[in-house]
């Protein structure tokens, strides 16, 4: 009987755990997809709330606010995206052929729901100063892990991530999730395809360059 007894509050604990991570990701997946389909001025935490079932009371409990409730959604979707990235360069050789695939990788990255939330919130901040403060360390602490990622994939091809590399990354870093930002209101595969030819171009010019200095 005692322990019996001792296992059932652990239980329930675990539980309440699981509920509670349950609802959390249902609110953010939900602030991603209102993200998506509505922008960032129309998305609201009652909005939110009401897609995912969830009673007001119970999304003021997880976010008090609506910037907390972004902040949160921005981390969820990079951390959704960050492992969506490694996973499909897993698919290629290590060294040069999986840096060469990065801006392919990237590329598909961007169309998806998450780094569209993501570039709604960065357009939010502009207008709104509470969220620009709250949502600064994170946007930092992204470049920062990206830049951080793509230097150990160039190390890792045997090159260097010198000037020129780090800004074919800050180029491509911008320019892919504008293309893909604008899709939705004038598509143009022929743009789209010009840019990654440009971008890939480039990034074989810069690997060659560093192949011929190292003979």
């Amino acid at each position: 009987m005692a322990e019996a007894t001792g296992q059932g509050p652990q239980r329930m604990r675990r539980t309440n755990v699981e509920r509670t991570a349950q609802t959390t990701r249902g609110l953010l997946e939900s602030t991603i997809d209102c993200l998506c389909r509505f922008g960032y001025g129309a998305t609201t935490t009652h909005l939110v709330a009401e897609r995912a079932g969830v009673s007001r009371g119970a999304m003021n409990h997880h976010f008090a606010s609506k910037a907390d409730l972004m902040v949160a959604a921005v981390r969820y979707a990079w951390d959704k995206e960050f492992a969506e990235i490694d996973a499909a360069l897993a698919n290629f050789e290590p060294g040069l052929p999986r840096f060469r695939a990065m801006i392919d990788v990237h590329w598909d990255i961007v169309q998806r729901p998450e780094d569209t939330a993501i570039h709604e919130v960065r357009i939010g901040s502009r207008s709104d100063p509470v969220l620009a403060k709250a949502v600064q360390p994170i946007m930092a602490d992204i470049a920062s892990d990206y830049a951080h990622y793509v230097g150990m994939q160039i190390r890792l091809a045997g090159l260097e991530p010198d000037e020129e590399l780090r800004g074919l990354t800050v180029t491509w870093a911008l320019a892919l999730p504008m293309m893909a930002f604008y899709r939705a209101a004038n598509p143009n595969p022929r743009m789209e395809q010009s840019l990654l030819a440009s971008l890939k171009h480039l990034q074989e010019s810069l690997i060659q360059q560093q192949i011929e200095r190292s003979k």
